[in-house]
C-alpha cells in the first residue's frame, strides 16, 4: 500500500471570496496469493472553501484493478467516475 497526494490554491485563487484548492491524489495497492496484481486508484478536482474546513468538492475518479468489494476475484475493472462531498 503506497500513496501520495497533493493540493495547491495556488492555480485557482478565490471564488465567491473563498479560497480555492486543487487536488491530486494516487494510490496502490498489491493483493493476491499466488500471482500478485496491483490496484491503482487517482483521484483529482477542487475544494471550495478552506483545505482544512467546511465546503464542497467536486472530483473525478479512476480505478483499476481487481473488482472493488472481491466478488470477482480473478476479473480486473477499469471505472471512470465524478462525485462531490459536503465537508460541514
Amino acid at each position: 500500500l503506497a500513496g501520495i497526494e497533493g493540493a495547491t490554491d495556488e492555480i485557482t485563487g478565490r471564488l465567491w471570496g473563498r479560497p480555492t484548492s486543487l487536488f491530486l491524489a494516487y494510490q496502490a495497492t498489491i493483493t493476491g496469493l499466488d500471482t500478485y496484481r496491483a490496484t491503482h486508484q487517482l483521484q483529482g478536482g477542487i475544494k471550495f472553501g478552506e483545505w482544512e474546513g467546511k465546503g464542497p468538492t467536486l472530483y473525478l475518479a479512476w480505478y483499476h484493478g481487481r473488482h472493488i468489494f472481491a466478488e470477482y476475484f480473478d476479473r480486473e475493472l477499469s471505472t471512470l467516475g465524478a462525485g462531490f462531498t459536503v465537508e460541514f
